[in-house]
């Protein structure tokens, strides 16, 4: 069974593709949550708010799942408390967010509100400053396109029908004996279990070893999807939980597949991606391809070449971050902390004592 603990997910990527958001499925108004949506600029409080508000629900002994940002890992975009079905999410760009039904499903919090009137030559630096963030966002972008083209997994003669079929064989064996009928509630949530971000590339391995056992998946070649795709329409035949975690390379595809009450994750690794802890068997995918000596020759010159490509973009997202950084301390001094401290307070006891 499903343990109570505090989980962390991304539910945006940067992809070659642009920033691919899941936030529109954080939590379905259909199943009663209530999100407060949390407007504002940069510096003025918004993760600040919500690691607190998460503070506080751990404290009264709650679960909470933590949305991390996929640019700055270290940053907040939401916080969702699954026994209160209540929830916090930066509605601001580029994962704008609108309540479905406004005062019964979701609320606004506006920082923007704190923000002192700004001069004109202070605004023209602000206003420079964002330009410049999103070029490297947009670098970023156009370097993980480039990365997603050049992947192994690409090479003419590599992923055969034959191997995907031996890759889907192995998956449905697997899944025969490992995927189970579920006595609860059905449920498919949908969230990012890695990213690339400003720190590089990150798999939130604790996350994944909180439900239980981790098989690990070979992924340089892409045949992860395909086993991920057959265990999961077992997991659905059979109604069992489960947590969708799309590639954020290629969000088409799959890279994780959590299985809450089986108690167990499936999770591609590559280069790029890799699972920090024990796992309890590891699928050697690649293997499946038969490649020749040298088509493996050809593909580690592409997964070279890919991985180069992912780190010039997480380069630019890290640059993307310093910007935003001294976005944040030219609004500092034009934010009211003291009066937005007085409301955030007066906000988080009329929720938690309630």
């Amino acid at each position: 069974m499903e343990q109570k603990n505090s989980r962390q997910f991304f539910l945006g990527a940067n992809t070659g593709a642009g920033f691919v958001s899941l936030y529109p499925a954080f939590a379905a108004p259909e199943d009663g949550a209530f999100i407060w949506y949390i407007k504002g600029g940069p510096g003025n409080g918004k993760s600040t708010l919500m690691r607190r508000a998460a503070e506080r629900a751990e404290e009264a002994g709650f679960a909470v799942e933590s949305i991390l940002c996929s640019g700055d890992p270290d940053s907040l975009d939401g916080i969702y408390i699954p026994e209160k079905k209540l929830g916090y999410v930066d509605a601001t760009s580029p994962h704008v967010q609108e309540p479905a039904v406004p005062g019964a499903s979701g609320k606004y919090l506006d920082l923007g509100a704190f923000y002192r009137p700004i001069p004109p030559e202070e605004a023209e630096k602000m206003r420079r400053l964002f330009a410049a963030y999103r070029r490297e966002y947009a670098r970023a972008y156009d370097m993980l396109h480039a990365a997603r083209l050049v992947s192994p997994g690409g090479i003419p003669g590599v992923l055969t029908a034959e191997a995907k079929a031996r890759v889907r064989e192995h998956a449905e064996a697997f899944a025969e004996k490992a995927v189970h009928r579920s006595e609860a509630e059905e449920y498919e949530k949908r969230r990012f279990l890695s990213a690339y971000t400003c720190r590089g590339a990150v798999l939130l391995s604790e996350t994944a070893a909180s439900f239980g056992r981790v098989y690990t998946l070979d992924n340089e070649l892409g045949l992860a999807d395909d086993f991920l795709q057959t265990v999961l329409e077992r997991a659905r035949s059979a109604g069992a939980a489960r947590i969708v975690c799309p590639d954020p390379v290629d969000p088409e595809k799959l890279a994780a597949l959590i299985l809450p009450e089986d108690g167990l994750s499936l999770v591609a690794v590559s280069g790029d991606f890799r699972f920090d802890g024990k796992a309890a068997r590891h699928f050697r995918l690649d293997t499946a391809a038969e490649l020749s000596d040298a088509k493996r020759k050809e593909v580690r010159r592409a997964a070279v070449l890919r991985r180069s490509l992912a780190a010039e973009a997480c380069s630019a997202l890290r640059r993307a971050k310093e910007l935003h950084d001294e976005l944040e301390a030219v609004y500092h001094p034009f934010v009211d902390f003291r009066a937005m401290t007085r409301f955030e307070q007066k906000h988080l006891e009329n929720i938690f004592s309630a």
